[in-house]
């Protein structure tokens, strides 16, 4: 065989080979999360005992730093809490339900169940608050 042919053909396999890595390392890159919780677990645990420890502390850490937060003001003329308020601004992209409140931060191999999320916008209207929906839209468009 000349060297011509031994060379086309070498070359043509390392070309499918090379092919076969790009497609492997795009197809690799779209699905990381799946690869990572496949190898990894999400970190999650939504039952048993350590659930339940997990939470009570948890709530105990939020009400500390939510009494630490509190700020306190002179109620003269006795105008809190607001009465009649129905509909509320919320403001700002993080705020909204596409913000950190539900994505989080870190790895990225830990996501919160749908079924466990709890959605600011979504517990405003299950307490009957409506929010100014123009202003949601725009933090939307944004993040599209």
């Amino acid at each position: 065989m000349k060297i011509a042919v031994k060379r086309a053909i070498w070359l043509s396999v390392m070309g499918i080979i090379l092919a076969a890595l790009l497609a492997g390392n795009i197809v690799c890159g779209l699905l990381f999360q799946m690869i990572t919780e496949y190898f990894h677990g999400t970190g999650i645990s939504f039952e048993g005992d350590a659930l339940t420890e997990t939470l009570t502390v948890g709530d105990e850490l939020c009400s500390e730093i939510e009494g630490e937060g509190i700020v306190m003001l002179k109620n003269s003329g006795g105008t809190a809490p607001l009465k009649g308020v129905d509909k509320v601004n919320v403001f700002g992209w993080a705020s909204s339900d596409g913000g950190w409140t539900i994505s989080g931060y870190g790895s990225g191999a830990s996501r919160i169940p749908s079924e466990k999320q709890v959605k600011f916008l979504q517990s405003l209207t299950e307490s009957e608050i409506s929010y100014n929906e123009e202003l949601e839209d725009m933090y939307k468009s944004f993040r599209s």
